[in-house]
């Protein structure tokens, strides 16, 4: 089947999203917003991360700012 599009040329790897969240943890990042779209299985993932404060590593926000 030959189908169209940057896929089908340059190809793509799934990755588990825990494995891809974890990452983003592991590099000093905090999520602030994701979401996923494509039906009936999500292909675009976006993701707004900020990096954290030295030593912060949690996944919320603070309240404090």
């Amino acid at each position: 089947m030959d189908r169209p599009g940057v896929r089908a040329k340059v190809g793509a790897t799934h990755r588990p999203l825990p494995e891809l969240m974890h990452a983003f943890l592991a590099a000093g990042l905090t999520f602030e917003q994701f979401s996923e779209s494509g039906e009936p299985t999500p292909v675009v993932l976006a993701i707004k991360a900020r990096k954290c404060a030295e030593g912060r590593l949690d996944t919320q926000p603070s309240d404090s700012a």
